[in-house]
């Protein structure tokens, strides 16, 4: 029976070609854009779903002032797990650049690497498989680096690289290969190529004075047993801090959370992310568009189909008279729609091809559409030919399969008004989401035209920021030499670059109740900074350098003066000081 429906379905295929072409193309165009964001939402559903552990992997996170932040202290991981039993493990890792040499070429320097200084643990507790060396002692000496197979051909090419020697040129330090591991997939919300032992940065070590007071990018993980309560948990961690800082009354309180590791990505738009995330909100409404363009595609294929219905009714009468049942007919056009379906799901699936590489390339994602690496996309291709098969067909199968024979076969049959109302409807509905669709593309486009070209108070074109070690902040002598060089019109020297800045301080600033500090956005420059950025004053003079004061100087922008409650022609002079107001403060 069903072959027979099949083969009756090509016929009728065959029969009327341009109609069953425009249905599957548009179909095929339907489901190409459906599918192709369904995979997208599904990759991005599915970060750092990977890990073994992934539902019992927590990262600890610190509230700092108004100010929330993915970072924590060195020491905290281990002081956790000496006091809580519900820490399991613990793991801490922490980022840096670095330019790495091989000691056997010496004149071969690739570009910058991003260095991982991480806890032998970062293994087992982020689930990276090693494919030479032991997990346990890969990372343990001091002077060990590990890298994935990609940087250690970048380095040693067809060489083996265990045993060999890299330099890491910041600080001259030599590090022996001693493992080799797979990297982490494109849906983790971190991804390290080459990491060295924590030991070699002396915060990170045990003991280590500076380990409470050095706050920067630096991130723990821990893993809890199953069903641990995180909630209730971070409050115990929060207030045993309080009293291990032995915190006085005027302190800001100690607020740690637990953040679960796979809600990193989506729900997570913290301060110092290692790197940048993603936005639930984002997933969810493009699964909404997938959704819709769906509906679109099957509306489209149901009015075309019953635009079709004069030229169908005869053949409905005719197999009516012979013998055939309502049920057999609405199984026949509904497998007609099936079939539809399955040829649109062809061309989808060529179209996909051509469009997935140049997708990945646009949006920095590695969507797969092989079913051998990715098993949702057979659920993909299967639920939705069924889904657009069947809901596309389902309303013209029993709108033509109700005719009447007698009045088809006399030439009088006539639509009924609520099939007309109902057609009218599905074509509203079609244009309706169309348009909101359309309306907001266009939205996207003018925002992202807008922050491309907003005047953001500096000139960002034809300029160069050189990542500089901390230890040479003090040194002119670079940015002399590097003055000198023909083409270089100016150099200045800041901390932190303009429209990505991150580091906040307490400032009092006059106006503020009660003297107390408020936790600010800033950054420190020197005197070229504003020639070379192109920034202009609104009022008042920027430094100069000889206008070095014991007494500090600021310089503010706009909206700091709208946020202090001034206005523009007076804050000028205004006083204004790091921390709380002292016996000397600054001046505007």
């Amino acid at each position: 029976m069903i072959k027979n429906y099949l083969l009756v379905a090509l016929r009728s295929l065959r029969r009327n070609k341009l109609h069953a072409t425009i249905n599957i193309a548009g179909l095929a165009i339907g489901m190409t854009c459906c599918i192709l964001i369904a995979l997208y939402v599904q990759f991005e559903l599915g970060y750092d779903r990977q890990n073994k552990n992934a539902d019992n992997i927590y990262r600890l996170t610190v509230d700092l002032e108004a100010n929330n932040w993915a970072i924590s202290a060195f020491p905290l991981g281990a002081l956790l797990k000496d006091n809580f039993p519900e820490v399991q493990a613990y793991t801490r890792f922490k980022p840096t650049e670095a330019f790495l040499q091989n000691a056997a070429s010496p004149t071969l320097i690739k570009n910058k690497e991003k260095v991982f200084y991480a806890d032998s643990s970062v293994f087992d507790v982020m689930d990276i498989e090693l494919i030479k060396g032991d997990p346990r002692q890969a990372l343990a000496n001091i002077n060990s680096i590990v890298l994935t197979e990609e940087k250690a051909r970048t380095y040693f090419g067809d060489q083996d690289p265990m045993g060999k020697t890299l330099t890491m040129l910041s600080d001259k330090k030599e590090y022996v290969v001693t493992g080799i591991f797979k990297p982490l997939p494109s849906n983790s919300h971190v991804h390290m190529n080459i990491m060295v032992s924590s030991d070699n940065f002396e915060p990170m070590r045990p003991n280590s004075p500076e380990g409470w007071n050095y706050l920067t990018n630096h991130y723990t993980y821990v893993v809890l047993p199953s069903g641990t309560d995180y909630l209730s948990l971070e409050k115990k961690i929060s207030a045993f801090l309080d009293k291990f800082t032995e915190r006085k009354p005027e302190d800001p309180a100690n607020v740690i959370h637990l953040q679960p590791l796979t809600s990193i990505h989506l729900y997570s738009n913290l301060g110092l992310e290692v790197e940048a995330n993603g936005n639930v909100s984002t997933v969810y409404t493009l699964a909404a568009i997938a959704f819709f363009i769906l509906i679109i595609a099957c509306i489209n294929f149901m009015n075309l189909a019953t635009a079709q219905s004069m030229r169908r009714a005869k053949e409905v009468g005719i197999r009516k008279v012979v013998g055939s049942r309502r049920t057999q007919l609405v199984f026949q056009f509904l497998s007609e729609s099936v079939v539809i379906s399955i040829f649109a799901l062809v061309l989808a699936v060529g179209l996909l091809a051509l469009a997935v590489p140049q997708f990945n390339e646009m949006s920095g994602k590695v969507i797969d559409i092989n079913p051998l690496e990715n098993g949702w996309v057979l659920l993909f291709f299967g639920g939705i030919t069924l889904f657009v098969g069947i809901l596309a067909g389902v309303y013209p199968a029993f709108f033509l399969s109700r005719f009447s024979p007698v009045l088809v076969l006399k030439g009088k049959f006539v639509g009924n008004r609520s099939g007309q109302l109902l057609r009218k409807a599905l074509v509203v509905f079609q244009f309706a989401i169309a348009f909101i669709i359309m309306v907001g593309t266009y939205i996207v486009y003018f925002q992202l035209d807008f922050m491309l070209k907003k005047d953001m108070g500096f000139d960002r074109e034809q300029v160069m920021v050189i990542t500089m070690p901390r230890d040479s902040i003090g040194d002119r002598s670079i940015k002399n030499e590097l003055a000198r060089l023909s083409g270089v019109a100016s150099v200045t020297r800041f901390n932190e670059i303009p429209g990505r800045m991150v580091r906040t301080s307490g400032f009092w600033y006059e106006g503020i109740e009660d003297l107390k500090a408020e936790n600010l956005y800033n950054f420190s420059g020197d005197a070229d900074l504003l020639h070379t950025l192109g920034m202009k004053m609104k009022a008042g003079t920027y430094f100069a350098d000889d206008n070095f004061k014991k007494v500090p100087e600021f310089v503010i922008n706009e909206t700091a003066v709208k946020h202090f409650g001034w206005k523009l022609d007076e804050a000028v002079g205004k006083l204004m000081d790091f921390g709380g107001r002292s016996a000397t403060p600054g001046r505007v």
